[in-house]
Parts: C-alpha cells; structure tokens; sequence
C-alpha cells in the first residue's frame, strides 16, 4: 500500500493523485548521449586520437566514468519517480517524498490558498 492510503483517517477517500513527470530523466538521457558520443569517438580507429595511445585511453576511461555518472544520474531519477507521492482528499492535501529520509507535507484542504507547480 501506499503512504496516501496507510495515513487515510476515517471518511477520508482520495479524490485526485498527481506523480513526478518523466521530465526527470532528461538530464540522464543527456549524460547517456554525451557518455555514446565520447567513447564512440575515443575508441574510433581513424579518430585524431588513434595514433595517441595514451589520449585515447584516457578518452575511454573519461567515457566509462561518464557512463557511472549517467547510470547514477538514471537511478537518482528512478527513485525519486517510484518514492515521491501527491493525493488531495475530501479533507487534506498530502505529499510524501523519499523512502529512508520520508519528507511529508499534510494540510488541511480549507487552509490551501494557491498551488504552484513547477
């Protein structure tokens, strides 16, 4: 079960819920495609870099750590997508994010005056 519906009290039904947009892997996609065109063009044989061993090793390994980063980049994305939470209620508006360090903001639906996404 969800945070949203373990914290519902009683009479409580959730009338809308909201996720992350896929818009949060935009920035791994990024990191993956520069990460293909860095070790496509260092392990090139009639690249500028090939009559350099040395330069072309350290565009692989450049490449390979770039690649960590975007792999890390993805499973940052990932998780925020699968642990973050919205819900508005017949009586509150609730949002949980995070899974070990669970940040939560309930508030009561009368008390709402503006909502900004962004």
């Amino acid at each position: 079960m969800s945070y949203v519906d373990d914290n519902l009290t009683k009479n409580e039904k959730v009338l809308f819920r909201a996720r992350v947009s896929k818009a949060v892997f935009l920035r791994p996609i990024m990191m993956s495609l520069l990460t293909i065109v860095v070790f496509a063009i260092s392990v090139r044989r009639n690249s500028v870099f090939a009559s350099e061993p040395i330069v072309q090793s350290l565009m692989i390994l450049f490449s390979l750590f770039l690649g960590l980063l975007a792999f890390l980049l993805v499973l940052q994305a990932v998780i925020y997508l699968i642990t973050t939470e919205f819900a508005v209620t017949n009586r509150r508006v609730i949002a949980k994010r995070g899974f070990i360090r669970r940040r939560t903001v309930e508030m009561l639906l009368m008390k709402v005056e503006s909502v900004s996404v962004y």
